[in-house]
């Protein structure tokens, strides 16, 4: 590359500037070829840039362009090589030694040769977004700025004022904050920086801030902003003119509200209830964990006392032979209850946990029903209660787990059998469905309040009703619906008139297991 001409060798040949220009200090202007080359430049040029002569080559213009703005930029520049545009001036950041951003203004002059564009001569100088307003307009935007920028500044989202020309002229510290940038990076230069890199995201914004300026407003249209990283951002984006006292545009303000941090709040508000709900459930929980200690504690106390009670009256010598077998019997069932008791609090941690396996098999519903009927019978004959049974012939051979639905039954006939008094009949019934099977336990017991409902299937819920009249952990019916429905896609549930007035607890499998 030839060396570049400095002071009056390279102003012999332009009429337009004198060998004291190209002394100067103060102006910053180079020539260039029309491949960009440096051809000469001023002292103030120089020091602009940061370049020391004689130190390394002099940069070709496009290495002290700024990248972002290199596409804007080269645009201009083929402009008046191709001597479409006789002179111009734009607005661009330049790199210096350092790596500093210095937002200028550019004028270009082609400098001709026999009439043909030989050489470009460019003009930089600090750029100030009021140069492009006229005094009236300049003033009515500086009294704008200065009302609204308390405003601009204390909002959370980000906020840009444009000029009329598409030029940044204010910015917040949100927006700054989202785009990763200085103020001195973005001031000043094109709005095409903040949504996009390519010629074509700089026109889409450039047309919609006229757009903007053509209709007045714009609400709440789904962008993205590129911030210094290349990370495209999704944004909110909201534009309204600004116009002076007498109506004269004088800009565009636009606020971008960053979606992340919206779906952050929501995610956090999501979370937040969550949260809260499981408060709930825990203090729930917490109070049922006492209920549970004092009533676990109770139904494995009385079992346990009265083993060891029978065991040892057993240790004693000269029993008679009637009292050990009664003792023993006495022992059994207790240790039979202690069982049940274990039992049900195994099956249902496993079923909460989704982790009881079952085992389907095609079955006739009413073997089962007749199984667990003659399972309660001691505990039935013991009250003197009456059970009858009625199987509907029809029933459809079903899919299900036979040990499972067997304990279903003998829950619900053994609490139709607890809370009715002695000499009561029991009712245990099948009945062909559409799709499936329904089993039904009729009592003629207390009944059920409507306001103890919604406690009936409840884990570890006695109703007060119903507590002098039985014993046990609660647990029975809570399995029962988890065996019915997660296990077996069925339904149960019961129906009662209320105090004193029975009760008739039923489930209905379908023909198909849905699980």
């Amino acid at each position: 590359m030839p060396e570049p001409e400095p002071r009056a060798k390279a102003g012999a040949n332009i009429s337009a500037v004198s060998d004291i220009l190209w002394d100067s200090r103060i102006l910053s202007l180079c020539r260039v070829g029309r491949q960009g080359q440096p051809l000469a430049f001023t002292p103030a040029f120089q020091e602009l840039i940061g370049w020391k002569e004689g130190t390394q080559p002099p940069p070709e213009i496009e290495a002290i362009i700024h990248p972002e703005d290199l596409v804007e930029f080269r645009q201009f520049f083929r402009k008046h090589l191709n001597q479409t545009q006789e002179h111009s001036r734009g607005v661009f950041r330049l790199l210096d030694a350092g790596g500093r951003i210095i937002p200028v203004e550019v004028q270009i002059e082609p400098v001709r040769e026999n009439g043909e564009v030989r050489s470009l001569l460019l003009f930089f100088r600090d750029f100030d977004p009021a140069q492009f307003l006229d005094r009236d307009q300049a003033d009515e935007l500086d009294r704008f700025l200065a009302t609204a920028s308390g405003v601009i500044e204390s909002l959370l989202d980000a906020v840009l004022i444009v000029s009329v020309e598409g030029r940044i002229i204010q910015v917040n510290d949100g927006l700054l904050e989202l785009l990763g940038r200085r103020r001195f990076e973005v001031v000043g230069m094109p709005v095409g920086i903040v949504f996009g890199a390519t010629t074509e995201e700089v026109a889409k914004s450039s047309a919609r801030f006229a757009r903007i300026m053509k209709f007045g407003k714009v609400r709440e249209v789904d962008l993205k902003v590129l911030n210094k990283a290349g990370e495209k951002i999704p944004v909110s984006f909201s534009g309204s003119v600004i116009r002076s006292a007498s109506n004269e545009l004088l800009g565009v303000v636009a606020v971008i509200r960053d979606l992340r941090q919206n779906k952050l709040v929501r995610e956090l508000a999501r979370k937040n209830r969550e949260l809260e709900l499981a408060y709930q459930e825990l203090q729930k929980v917490d109070g049922l964990k006492d209920d549970l200690m004092g009533l676990v504690g109770h139904e494995l106390r009385a079992p346990l006392s009265n083993i060891l009670g029978y065991a040892e009256f057993l240790t004693e010598d000269a029993l008679p032979t009637g009292e050990v077998k009664q003792f023993s019997r006495i022992i059994h069932q207790e240790s039979q209850r202690l069982a049940r008791l274990v039992n049900d609090i195994l099956d249902l941690s496993r079923m909460e946990a989704g982790k009881l396996v079952y085992h389907y098999v095609l079955y006739q519903l009413n073997r089962v029903v007749e199984t667990a009927v003659q399972a309660c019978s001691s505990d039935i004959q013991a009250k003197r209660q009456r059970l009858e049974v009625k199987l509907d012939p029809r029933l459809p051979e079903l899919q299900f787990d036979p040990d499972r639905i067997q304990q279903v039954v003998v829950n619900m006939v053994t609490n139709a059998s607890k809370y009715s008094p002695e000499e009561r009949r029991i009712r245990a019934v099948t009945k062909a469905e559409a799709g499936g099977a329904r089993v039904e336990v009729v009592d003629e017991g207390i009944g059920i309040a409507p306001e103890n409902a919604a406690k009936v299937f409840s884990k570890f819920e006695q109703i007060e009703d119903v507590r002098k009249h039985s014993v046990g952990a609660g647990l029975g019916m809570p399995i029962a619906k988890l065996i019915i429905e997660d296990g077996h896609g069925g339904t149960i549930g019961f129906s009662s008139a209320g105090l004193g007035h029975g009760c008739t607890f039923y489930f209905i499998l379908p023909q198909a297991k849905r699980v």
